[in-house]
């Protein structure tokens, strides 16, 4: 996953501001760039390289993080959903238990990613658009 910017201010503390660039479109696709669904405010990162402003680079992410940030965004309250539904199922019986069980579930695995988010450092690399 990667998005290409334009560095718009560089900032003393290794920080720049970045200008998403509108991604090309790709035929066939309905996804990001169909509807223009680009941020409005502008990016701020922090860098290891020494850029300029108007210089392109490349925003990414790991493989890794980038499954994790999944994982930890869909899985835990998925998990939290279905544990929660068995749970209601076991304590108080029928559909109105594991319905209960099952928002309560999706709650707490909810507010578990958002605690483990702070948790995770889960951040994009920056590379300059030439490849150096």
């Amino acid at each position: 996953m990667s998005a290409q910017a334009r560095v718009d201010e560089v900032h003393p503390d290794n920080t720049v501001q970045l200008e998403l660039l509108e991604p090309p479109r790709c035929r066939g696709c309905e996804g990001w760039c169909f509807w223009r669904l680009t941020p409005r405010s502008p990016l701020r990162l922090q860098s290891a390289l020494a850029l300029e402003p108007d210089e392109l680079v490349t925003i990414s992410m790991d493989r890794r993080q980038l499954l994790l940030g999944a994982l930890m965004l869909h899985g835990l309250p998925w998990i939290g959903l279905l544990l929660g539904a068995l749970a209601g199922v076991a304590s108080i019986g029928g559909d109105l238990g594991a319905l209960l069980g099952a928002l309560a579930g999706l709650g707490v695995g909810s507010l578990l990613a958002r605690r483990q988010q702070a948790a995770w450092k889960i951040s994009a690399v920056l590379t300059r658009t030439d490849g150096s």
